[in-house]
């Protein structure tokens, strides 16, 4: 199977009622964890690699991204206009989240370096749902 049919299938039930209702427990659960990891106070993740976090960022905020547009809160998940502003709202609230980690009670750091990370998965995720959007429409059959 071509990821482009597997994309068409995921696609057709995504736009099923209980497709989009899993699609949203799915990834309210992932927001929660990524919030809870984001901002718990002082935490450290020890690594031989410098700076792991910026990895960290860029892998965890283009999951966030695809679980948003696939709830498909604009309209069908791979439509143009629900991943455009899917990527809008991942982009502010990547600026929130990395905003409220310099909450002094928090203890951990905001940083310019960090949003870039989280705004580079975010745009990732975006360019890879709007060429996936774009595979799948080519794939369809057209509308009578």
């Amino acid at each position: 199977m071509s990821l482009s049919a597997a994309a068409g299938r995921s696609a057709a039930w995504l736009s099923r009622p209980h497709g989009q209702r899993r699609a949203r427990v799915v990834f309210a659960c992932f927001a929660a964890l990524l919030f809870t990891l984001t901002h718990w106070p002082a935490l450290q993740i020890p690594s031989p690699v410098h700076r792991t976090d910026i990895l960290l960022h860029m892998a965890f905020f283009g999951p966030w991204t695809i679980l948003f547009a696939a709830c498909g809160w604009f309209g069908p998940a791979l439509s143009i206009r629900n991943i455009v502003w899917s990527g809008l709202i991942a982009l502010a609230y990547a600026g929130f989240d990395e905003g409220t980690q310099a909450i002094p009670w928090i203890r951990r750091q905001a940083g310019w370096d960090d949003f870039g990370a989280n705004a580079l998965g975010v745009l990732a995720a975006t360019a890879v749902l709007l060429i996936l959007s774009r595979t799948v429409s080519q794939e369809l059959p057209p509308k009578d």
